[in-house]
């Protein structure tokens, strides 16, 4: 978590995406998400993947992981990235 959270800090929290699914396990792993939430929080970070009872989870979901993929998918052909400034 604290190689993630520097590396937010150094790149900026706009320039950063987070993919991690969650299940049902009792490895700790959803107390780790939520600390790291609070600091991603703290920093800036203001997409929060949770959705309402009339919002499909899956298309939702899916959306927020074609928003992190989105600067691996505009490469141009000159090997620039459409969006990267």
């Amino acid at each position: 978590m604290g190689t993630i959270m520097d590396a937010m800090r150094f790149l900026g929290p706009e320039k950063c995406a987070i993919s991690v699914v969650e299940g049902c396990f009792e490895d700790g792993t959803y107390e780790i998400l939520a600390a790291l939430n609070e600091r991603i929080n703290a920093m800036g970070g203001d997409i929060n993947p949770k959705v309402g009872k009339d919002v499909n989870r899956v298309q939702a979901l899916a959306e927020l992981r074609n928003m992190a993929l989105l600067p691996l998918t505009s490469v141009t052909s000159s090997g620039s990235s459409a969006n990267m400034g």
